[in-house]
């Protein structure tokens, strides 16, 4: 398989549907899988072809997740540098004996093969995202029972592709509080576990927050828990926009957030978090503008030379919101 500039590719009729698709499984970009390759193995097999690749077709390149029989430089290539753009446009099936006779292809790169047979990648709902195919360097015609068991290992590899973008899903559903889109409370400890693991190889700062809204419970009370329910939704984008991609924001249970810092000593934390306190308290609640809101902010850091699990930083820099709170609310306490 190889790149070329000077090539155009067919567009499939249902071109944003399939891409919407192709997007969602997350396939994309992702590392190379032992199973992946065992399906490319077969196919050359079965095929009795020196090569074979697991191909998806993205809006203008093609990306290629398994290759057997050669070492790619560049799992990525353009869209129309491959026989697979027909395939995903145009049939399920691509079968071309000898690319130099063939126009779709004898204007492409293809200085390792002669023969092409492509099966399409079909989702459940028949959008074809990819396909399986092998590529052999002399000219000939695969048999029809190789055709046939190429096929069927295509569906092999799709069903493949959608277990992993479903487990990936229970796995994001498990870690994620369902009102808010943050982590929750399970990933927020298994995240602190591994964080605090690493510090104690490294030696990096790190520091941990507990933010709690205040009179949360006035605010269900006076405005009902829908209104409230939009409070926590827009308490969470407020903290997401002020961390950054190497923090972790959770939302622990209730009206309580958490905030693991990377790379923050205590003074960093304290300063995030005040930042973070102000924004909260100049945000407006969307339809209600006379709600306004603050939160109460306990913030502790990891000290050398002292032993720390996740159940002693919450503890510390729980206590440090309770301080908070007996302080007058809407304040920034550490300990």
């Amino acid at each position: 398989m190889a790149d070329s500039d000077r090539l155009h590719f067919p567009l499939a009729e249902d071109e944003s549907r399939r891409l919407a698709a192709l997007h969602q499984l997350g396939i994309l970009d992702t590392p190379r899988e032992d199973d992946f390759d065992l399906l490319t193995e077969l196919a050359a097999e079965l095929c009795g072809t020196p090569y074979a690749f697991v191909v998806l077709i993205d809006a203008d390149r093609i990306w290629v997740k398994s290759a057997f029989g050669m070492g790619l430089q560049d799992s990525s290539l353009q869209r129309g540098a491959s026989p697979c753009a027909y395939v995903v446009a145009q049939q399920p099936m691509l079968v071309i004996e000898d690319v130099d006779l063939d126009p779709r292809t004898r204007n492409m790169p293809h200085a390792h093969f002669q023969m092409y047979a492509g099966a399409q990648l079909r989702t459940s709902d028949g959008l074809a995202l990819g396909t399986l195919c092998v590529e052999d360097s002399r000219v000939r015609r695969p048999s029809e029972k190789q055709l046939e068991l190429l096929q069927r290992l295509a569906q092999q590899v799709m069903q493949l592709i959608e277990l992993r973008a479903a487990k990936r899903e229970l796995l994001h559903q498990a870690s994620t509080d369902a009102l808010t889109g943050l982590a929750n409370r399970r990933a927020l400890f298994q995240r602190l576990q591994q964080e605090l693991a690493r510090n104690s190889r490294h030696h990096f700062a790190l520091s941990f927050v507990v933010i709690d809204i205040d009179h949360f419970k006035t605010v269900n009370d006076r405005y009902g828990h829908a209104t409230g329910d939009v409070v926590l939704q827009q308490v969470a984008e407020c903290l997401r926009l002020h961390s950054r991609e190497t923090d972790l924001i959770a939302r622990f249970g209730g009206e309580e957030f958490c905030a693991i810092l990377i790379d923050s000593d205590l003074e960093m934390a304290v300063q995030w978090a005040d930042r973070t306190r102000v924004a909260l308290h100049n945000m407006q609640i969307n339809g209600f503008p006379q709600l306004r809101i603050s939160a109460s902010f306990g913030v502790t850091s990891v000290s050398k030379g002292q032993d720390h699990t996740p159940d002693t930083l919450f503890s510390a820099a729980d206590k440090a919101v309770y301080r908070a709170k007996q302080a007058g609310r809407d304040r920034v306490e550490s300990g």
